[in-house]
């Protein structure tokens, strides 16, 4: 209940600010910022991954950016350390934005991101982030239902 409740206010309080994120490793076709974001969450925590994530953004450096950071220590604190994540589906809707949804695995359980990045003049800039427990508040319905079987 604590999760969701965590989850649900970083998620209230990126849409009202228009902020973003994203993912890792093998992963790749990402926009730059989101694995930049995921890499450094794996060496520099919460702060890290937020730092890197709001490079750019309309509330770099503002204390909004706390309160994500609290977000993410209070899912690391139900959850336990933070360890993987999956670019699960990249969705490119016009030239200059697109949407990224990715799994974060944690100890204990995962939380599903979604990044709404924008790209000015040659990088991309994380506009919305979200993320929650429940895959169903934050991901497409076409991502969570089974592929067809051949």
């Amino acid at each position: 209940m604590r999760l969701v409740t965590i989850a649900t206010l970083s998620a209230l309080m990126c849409q009202a600010f228009n902020v973003g994120a994203a993912p890792t490793g093998t992963d790749v076709g990402a926009p730059p910022v989101i694995i930049a974001g995921l890499k450094a969450y794996e060496s520099g925590g919460p702060e890290g991954a937020i730092k890197a994530w709001l490079k750019g953004s309309p509330i770099e450096g503002a204390k909004e950016a706390v309160t994500l950071v609290t977000s993410l220590r209070g899912i690391e604190d139900l959850l336990g350390k933070y360890q993987s994540s999956r670019i699960a589906k990249r969705l490119p809707f016009a030239p200059d934005c697109e949407l990224t949804y990715v799994q974060m695995n944690y100890a204990k359980g995962p939380l599903f991101a979604k990044f709404l990045t924008y790209k000015i003049g040659q990088d991309w800039v994380v506009e919305i982030l979200r993320f929650h427990s429940d895959p169903d508040q934050v991901w497409p319905w076409d991502l969570l239902s089974p592929s067809p079987q051949k």
